[in-house]
């Protein structure tokens, strides 16, 4: 093939090339070209020279005109499809590596370059085909393996991607690639033991930053807490700036409540970056911190930084907190959250009639052992028992327990979307042929609003989860009672009032015995704080304090998750000493499991109730266990869940109108413990009869009232 008369030349030309030689090389070619016109050899021996340095056009000139000089070299085929590949013409780069094929029907290179054109040209199924032919040649190159899975991954077909991951770890047990990529699927597929396997062996081979991180997020996930920070912080030994790492120490420290350590990362992070996302998760810390000034200007900045839906739904959320925040400036907050996502095609609906099922559906991320699947468990229990109506659950969440078993069991249908796109459930609830969708979390953690905006049902309702307007006009109605809503122009939805209580309580498995008034036995009055850290403030603790300094012997007993790190309970202490109260009249519990936390409502008296952001869940379960409820009443839902619990257990004189009524009702109680016997008394003897506890009154009260709403959505259909 070489012409004999250049061979010695083109060895030369050759070891200059190998050792980057280039214009030396190129000097003998250009040379022999002139001797030697219209050789192909000589011009696709060029053309790899000028490919070699990126001048593709004069390249592509020198191969052609090799191949019209010799149409059989395969050679110069093979480098002008290259040529090709690397200017992006991919369908001239398939031509030509198939010309390849044509004249050798084996050639692994023209194969595997074809594969790649295809998959450059999002062709993937076609480029799977000749990665399949690759293998059927040559089952040992561990790159195809590797970029066949790659397709497979980017198909979200993670099982086939294993498939050939697993046959490429068996031509190399060493390849860091492949055992990191066998990680990854795995992790994928929730397998998470497996994906730890080989997540570990690729450290064996490699400490890698990337290998650590995702470590310790799959420990994130399953609650190993303590062990994704080890893996976090193993990042920060290679990397003292990785951000990521940081960052994800910080939210890993917010889950375990350990909100002041949270603070710390996240103020690292922010002299590493000011990016929207890391100074919403400051605004959201300093919040949990109680230093909402701070936390309100670091959210106003994440939305200046990142006008991002998940920056703005922490910023809506956390104003639940405040007592003073404009409802003008929420409902700002709450459209610009429904501008910040792509506009979604409206839903269309066939209207039916009542001769078929009213079909309810329930979209939370709280189907677990949390205050709204307490709330709901039970009257969706009941609920399941009507005619003429299916409950479908939409759960945004990927965590599992005994609480989200109880739930399969109490809808007709429990379907998870926690992986699915806002596209697919949204067809998935068209497919159910939803009348009526609840929105059980607002903006709270693992919401799923954005669906909302597209209307996939009918008839949108917020109920529960969260005690405020969305300000969203797409929600039509908010779930209340006549107690908790006194101003309706607060609300962008109507107002469905229930005829009892705006929720119930699950009260199947709270059977522990109610004890005697603990004064009985201490000889002195103890208050209860069972709501969590974040629903304090510096207002709520001085008015405590005023009730400490005004009955010396009197203790408060602090009983919640939120309270079990050392730095909680620290800050809990020196509010109240700078109040000058003792640190011994301050009793700190941590929870403890729901039968313990239950249980410990015998130890306290007299329940006090935060502001603005009052007890839910908390005042119910106060109430079943037979304890009374000290609550100062505002205006806004939030602020009125307990007073609504204490007019259904005709306990309004538990109701405090300003800030001196419920200090002076706080000492009253006190003075006059038989008052105190006497309240509690008539919750035992009632609370088995109350409306407020019985899921069945519930359920029929809201069959009844879905049944009306339905209708009049049937009537309003028929004028249009």
């Amino acid at each position: 093939m070489i012409n004999f008369q250049y061979k010695e030349k083109i060895e030369e030309a050759t070891n200059l090339i190998n050792n980057k030689k280039l214009e030396e090389a190129e000097k003998i070619i250009k040379d022999l070209i002139i001797n030697f016109p219209n050789d192909f050899f000589l011009e696709n021996f060029y053309g790899v020279i000028l490919l070699n340095r990126k001048d593709f056009k004069n390249s592509e000139k020198f191969l052609k005109n090799s191949i019209k000089n010799n149409d059989k070299f395969i050679s110069s085929y093979l480098n002008l499809g290259i040529v090709y590949y690397e200017i992006k013409k991919y369908n001239d780069a398939i031509n030509n590596f198939s010309k390849v094929l044509e004249l050798q029907s084996d050639h692994l290179q023209a194969v595997y370059y074809i594969a790649l054109s295809y998959q450059s040209l999002n062709l993937q199924d076609n480029a799977i085909t000749f990665l399949l032919k690759y293998i059927d040649l040559d089952a040992n190159n561990i790159n195809v393996y590797f970029k066949i899975a790659e397709i497979f991954i980017a198909k979200n077909d993670y099982k086939n991607a294993l498939f050939f991951l697993q046959r490429g770890y068996g031509v190399d047990k060493n390849n860091f690639n492949i055992l990191i990529l066998l990680a990854s699927c795995y992790e994928k597929l929730k397998d998470f033991n497996s994906s730890l396997v080989f997540y570990n062996k690729s450290l064996k081979l490699k400490q890698s930053i990337i290998v650590y991180e995702s470590i310790a997020r799959i420990h994130k996930e399953l609650g190993f807490l303590d062990l994704a920070l080890e893996n976090y912080e193993k990042c920060l030994i290679i990397d003292p700036n990785y951000l990521p790492a940081l960052n994800n120490i910080g939210t890993t420290y917010l889950l375990k409540k350990d909100y002041f350590e949270a603070v710390k990362y996240f103020e690292r992070c922010l002299k590493i970056s000011r990016s929207g996302n890391i100074l919403a998760n400051m605004a959201v810390a300093k919040f949990l911190v109680l230093n909402v000034k701070e936390g309100l200007n670091f959210f106003e900045k994440s939305i200046e930084a990142e006008p991002l839906a998940h920056n703005y739904e922490k910023y809506l959320f956390n104003t639940l907190y405040l007592e003073d925040f404009p409802q003008s400036n929420y409902f700002d907050l709450a459209n610009k959250f429904r501008l910040s996502f792509n506009s979604l095609n409206i839903c269309n609906y066939e209207i039916v009639d009542r001769k078929e099922n009213l079909n309810i559906g329930f979209v939370s991320g709280d189907f677990y052992d949390h205050a709204v699947a307490h709330q709901i468990s039970g009257f969706m229990r009941s609920l399941k028992n009507f005619k003429g109506i299916k409950t479908f659950a939409y759960y945004n969440n990927n965590f599992e327990d005994f609480k989200t078993k109880e739930l399969k069991d109490a809808f007709h249908k429990f379907e998870n979307i926690f992986n699915l796109s806002d596209s697919n459930i949204i067809k998935a609830i068209q497919d159910d042929k939803i009348n009526i969708l609840f929105d059980l979390s607002g903006y709270s953690y693992k919401n799923k609003l954005s669906i909302f905006l597209a209307k996939p049902a009918p008839v949108q309702i917020s109920a529960i989860g969260f005690l405020q307007s969305t300000g969203l006009e797409e929600i039509d109605y908010i779930l209340a009672d006549k107690n908790v809503i006194i101003d309706e122009s607060l609300f962008v939805e109507k107002i469905l009032r229930m005829p009892n209580c705006w929720s119930t309580l699950d009260i199947r498995d709270i059977n522990y015995p109610i004890k005697d008034t603990p004064y009985e036995k201490n000889k002195f009055i103890t208050f209860g704080a069972f709501n969590n850290f974040q629903k304090l403030n510096e207002k709520t603790f001085n008015l405590w304090s005023k009730i400490l300094k005004k009955i010396p012997n009197a203790r408060i007993f602090f009983n919640n998750s939120s309270f079990q790190q050392k730095s909680i309970k620290d800050f809990i202490y020196v509010q109240f000493e700078k109040n000058l109260i003792s640190k011994e009249r301050i009793i700190i519990g941590d929870g403890g499991n729901r039968e313990v936390y239950l249980k410990s409502f015998n130890n306290i008296d007299l329940l006090l109730d935060t502001y603005p952001y009052g007890g839910g869940t908390t005042s119910l379960e106060a109430a079943w266990m037979c304890v009374p409820i000290l609550t100062l009443t505002g205006k806004n839902f939030v602020s009125r869940g307990a007073t609504s619990v204490n007019a259904q257990l005709e306990l309004d004189r538990l109701n405090s109108q300003n800030e001196d009524e419920y200090i002076n009702k706080a000492i009253y109680f006190s003075n006059n413990l038989d008052e105190l016997k006497k309240i509690k008394s008539h919750l035992i003897l009632n609370r088995e009869i109350n409306n407020i506890f019985n899921n069945e009154i519930y359920a029929q009260d809201f069959y009844n009232l879905m049944i009306s709403v339905w209708d009049k959505y049937l009537i309003q259909s028929v004028k249009k």
